[in-house]
């Protein structure tokens, strides 16, 4: 029976420990691991984001340093500039200084180029300048070109241009000045640079006949030696970015070549861009480095490497591991020590429990929110970016539309002119056309070839007498083949011939007769001598049916296009949705530019030309004050001489985000308020009951048993709280019933005779089971007792009671201390249900014999200290105690008492108490406390005993009852 409790102890035990150490490991998990996990990936994913974002950063300032590397990188664009800045310098030196300038050029450009200077007239410069052509043709090919710039050239003018530069059209070279212009992709003669000095400089160079005012060069792309502009553009880059890394990577024969050199040792370089350029990537990363791509040529990519950036050190990291680290030893050692993981009070430990179970998902709730907040921006941004270019394409898409309200409206002035009864009246009709300002000429051809209507609004123009012309031949052809005029035999060869000249006068295309004669009543495109223009073929009939005359209407679409914006562009600007700004920028100076605002032209006129050169479309954000401003540049599909610059604020979108984030962190004080009021709410209806438990429990501990607990709800405080009453009303009327004990014990010393007596109790409850009495008999005799009852409390105290009432209320004359025994003995036994037992010291003192008579039942034995100093003895008796045997005989003892003998009366609480050293008083103890104190007063006997038992025992409330009596002979 005995070894199955014990296993059942053990079971119980070990599910106890493994309740106690799962308890532990889940608070380990819950605040411990939790949250320094949460913590570490937080911060974690903050330090990728912003790497993520800073290497974005990276390489967006990587690719634009590249495309200007790019440019910078072009062997004739570096002669170019060489060039356009010599020109100001060579125009202040003198003929030697000037003759060693152009030596240095020729040293570090070899055979690279034929320079031309001139001066403020135009005269060529001889002794400056290359031999290569006529000195005449040269001077008259530079007055050209800076005609060309300003206005249309004669014919002549044209071909001389032609066959000084070895080109078959001069389009394209009004805007050719500081600049390089690509003539043909040839070694020899492949670009034209020329430029002249400003007004101020020129002004300045006519009155020194020597000093070059302008000057035109013919580049040999072939003789310039390669890379060298790039090596130069490489080191100026190391010079103004130290931190980040250029190359050059060419491919030839499935191999890569790095170039520096240096570049060929990093293997993780070559092998990473070879998967990238075997992905089609235009970004890559390294173990240390990010890699940006920017194709220069075929074979030839310009490589950026930049450090891979870092938002947090490794210092950061070592501190955030040391202080997760030590969170975690913390809160292992405070479980593993048995206490509580948090400090305080009870109202600071719950709200710091309901701030850290809400503060954990706030903190992640506000650093996710915040990069999706700042994706979400890019999101907008982009957004705004597609709306930009969606409004700019649908504005281009209403270009057709234009050309659409255009034909009907010639084709309404054609139907009243066919309805005119004369040709003066359809003159007069066809003169309407001089309203619209698109349209440049007009003409009506009839059979004979001659034109009966001509409307040319530039009359003076070399290209529209050609045009004229042209539009002649055309329309005579035209009539011929409506009427099916065109037969021949021997005479085939001539229409192919026109054919063939037409094929030339539109710069080369397979002109498609059929094709213009399906199309009369509508605009076709064609290119007349490398000029676009839309051309309007419609025939005038006679009664017969026979075309008589046709009409040619001529509409240049640059005329179109830039009469449009003028139109619409303003009206674009207005919308309701989105506040921008809108300029179109021609591709030629003669073009011009539709301007909106003149806020920021340097900017406009730097997307437009990397929108030119770049052919896609541009987009940047610049920087203004506080404010950014996103640029959109573009080129349409129906607008191909103008390209469109947008520009917008980003504010709104920031606007928007910073709501958006107040939002964010509104809500997240939300609920960090909504967490204290909860707190405050449970804190009021647990703490306030705990407070007053509190309360209570202290007015307990002050002994103010008059204290009631407020009851505050109807939980299970609440009754803990009505409990509570309930113990101390018991515990007030202990308090009545312990005055009413005390007052059961003599009132203080008493001297009968020579002697005096004194008494005291000490109840380590209420009331206590120790009763003792004295007092002084009718015979003069001195009696008195000492009882202590097995137990404490109540019951204890009555029994104590029916003693003090046995003792007093005993009338029976000439009782004996033995027969009061055996009829207490017996009354105990006959009264008390439940078995109790009672020890008993009884004794008289006869004052005139000074003999004291006694008899004990069960009781410690007294002391006795004899007045001349000898050793303490006990009174020695033994007996049964009291309500054990009904039968039970006590027998007496006596002794004489001389002078100075005191006798000590006390009860099993004052041997049995432990002292501070862990042993038991014992009976040795206390005699030799009682031998130090013996010779005092009865009263001072007692109080230095109990002060003695004060200092020597372990606590000032004792395990058991303590109660003493001293009797001494005084004389």
């Amino acid at each position: 029976m005995s070894q199955r409790a014990n296993l059942l102890f053990d079971e119980r035990t070990l599910a106890q420990s493994l309740a106690l150490m799962g308890r532990g490991l889940l608070a380990l998990w819950v605040f411990a691991v939790f949250p320094v996990a949460v913590l570490q990936v937080a911060i974690r994913q903050i330090d990728h984001l912003e790497v993520e974002s800073r290497i974005r950063q990276d390489q967006v300032r990587q690719e634009r340093r590249l495309n200007r590397l790019v440019r910078i990188g072009d062997d004739v664009r570096l002669l170019t500039h060489f060039l356009q800045s010599f020109l100001p310098r060579l125009a202040t030196l003198k003929g030697p200084e000037q003759r060693a300038w152009l030596r240095r050029l020729d040293r570090l450009f070899p055979q690279a180029a034929d320079l031309y200077w001139f001066d403020g007239a135009g005269r060529l410069l001889p002794d400056l300048s290359s031999r290569r052509h006529p000195r005449r043709a040269t001077e008259m090919a530079f007055a050209a070109l800076r005609k060309f710039e300003t206005g249309p050239l004669t014919h002549n003018e044209e071909g001389l241009l032609m066959s000084f530069l070895r080109i078959a059209s001069v389009n394209g070279l009004e805007g050719s000045r500081h600049r390089a212009f690509q003539l043909l992709r040839r070694d020899t003669d492949s670009h034209l640079v020329w430029s002249v000095l400003a007004a101020g400089e020129a002004a300045e160079a006519r009155r020194r006949p020597e000093a070059p005012a302008g000057f035109m060069a013919l580049l040999h792309a072939g003789r310039l030696r390669q890379n060298r502009a790039l090596g130069a553009g490489l080191r100026l880059f190391r010079q103004r970015y130290p931190r980040d890394r250029f190359g050059l990577a060419r491919l030839a024969g499935g191999q890569v070549r790095l170039w520096p050199r240096h570049l060929e040792a990093e293997a993780p370089l070559r092998r990473a861009l070879l998967a990238a350029l075997a992905r089609y990537d235009k970004y890559f990363e390294t173990d240390d480095a990010h890699v940006t791509l920017v194709q220069r040529a075929p074979n030839e990519y310009l490589l950026g490497i930049a450090p891979r950036p870092r938002f947090l050190r490794p210092l950061t990291w070592t501190w955030i591991n040391l202080a997760s680290l030590g969170w975690g030893l913390l809160v292992l050692g405070r479980l593993m020590q048995g206490r509580g993981l948090l400090w305080g009070s009870i109202s600071r430990k719950l709200l710091g429990l309901f701030f850290f179970a809400v503060g954990t998902p706030a903190l992640v709730l506000l650093v996710v929110g915040f990069y999706a907040l700042r994706d979400h921006g890019n999101v907008l941004r982009q957004n705004l970016e597609t709306r930009l270019r969606e409004k700019l394409a649908q504005y281009d898409q209403r270009l057709p539309a234009e050309l659409t309200r255009l034909e009907s409206w010639v084709g309404r002035i054609i139907r009243e002119a066919r309805r005119a009864r004369s040709l003066a009246e359809r003159n007069a009709i066809l003169d309407r056309f001089r309203q619209e300002k698109t349209i440049d000429q007009v003409f009506v051809v009839d059979k004979t070839g001659s034109a009966s209507f001509a409307l040319d609004k530039p009359p003076d123009e070399p290209l529209a007498r050609k045009r004229t012309q042209f539009s002649l031949i055309l329309c005579r052809e035209m009539l011929r083949r409506l009427n099916k005029a065109v037969v021949f035999d021997s005479g085939s060869l001539v229409a192919e011939a026109t054919e063939r000249m037409f094929d030339t006068l539109v710069g080369g295309q397979k002109t498609d007769f059929n094709r213009l004669t399906h199309e009369l009543g509508r605009f076709t495109l064609l290119t007349f001598l490398d000029e676009a223009a839309y051309i309007y073929l419609d025939a005038f009939f006679d009664s017969k049916g026979q075309a008589d005359s046709l009409l040619l209407a001529h509409m240049p679409r640059e005329r179109l296009e830039r009469t449009f914006l003028d139109k619409t562009l303003r009206d674009l600007v207005r919308q309701p949705d989105i506040v921008w700004r809108v300029n179109a920028l021609g591709d030629v100076p003669r073009l011009g530019a539709v301007i909106m605002d003149e806020t920021d032209r340097p900017v406009y006129d730097r997307i437009s030309r990397e929108v030119r050169a770049s052919r896609s479309v541009v987009r940047q954000v610049t920087t203004s004050g506080a404010e950014e401003i996103l640029w959109v540049g573009l080129r349409g599909q129906n607008l191909t001489r103008f390209v469109l610059v947008a520009r917008t604020s980003l504010r709104p979108v920031e606007e928007y985000l910073g709501t958006l984030w107040g939002w964010l962190v509104l809500v997240a004080l939300l609920v960090f308020v909504s967490t204290a009021v909860i707190g405050v709410l449970l804190l009021e209806n647990i703490l306030v009951p705990v407070a007053s438990l509190e309360a209570g429990i202290s007015s307990i501990r002050g002994r103010r048993f008059d204290h009631r607990i407020p009851i505050h709800a109807d939980d299970e405080l609440g009754h803990v709280s009505q409990l509570m009453n309930t113990m101390i009303e018991g515990m007030n009327d202990l308090q009545v019933a312990k005055v009413v004990q005390e007052s059961l014990f003599p009132a203080g010393a008493l001297t009968v005779g020579p002697y005096r007596i004194h008494g005291h109790s000490r109840s380590m409850a209420d009331i206590g089971g120790d009763y003792y009495d004295y007092f002084q008999t009718p015979d003069g005799q001195l009696l008195g007792l000492m009882g202590d009852v097995s137990g404490h409390g109540v019951s204890a105290a009555l029994i104590m009671g029916m003693a003090k009432c046995a003792l007093t209320l005993d009338d029976t004359p000439g009782r004996s201390i033995p027969e009061f025994l055996a009829t207490f003995n017996r009354f105990l036994l006959k009264t008390i249900k439940r078995r109790k037992m009672m020890t008993m010291f009884c004794f008289q003192v006869d004052p005139r014999t000074h003999r004291l008579t006694f008899a004990n039942a069960g009781h410690n034995f007294p002391f006795l200290r004899p007045g001349t100093g000898g050793p303490v003895s006990e009174l020695a008796q033994e007996a049964m105690p009291l309500g054990v045997r009904a039968h039970t005989r006590y027998a007496t003892r006596e002794i004489d008492l001389a002078p100075g003998d005191t006798l000590l009366l006390y009860t099993d609480g004052l041997v049995e108490a432990v002292c501070r050293n862990g042993e038991q008083v014992g009976y040795e103890r206390a005699k030799e406390w009682y031998a130090r104190v013996a010779h005092l007063p009865p009263e001072q006997v007692v109080e230095r005993l109990f002060a003695i038992f004060d200092e020597e025992t372990t606590s000032d409330q004792p395990g058991d009852d303590v109660s003493l009596i001293c009797l001494k002979r005084m004389a």
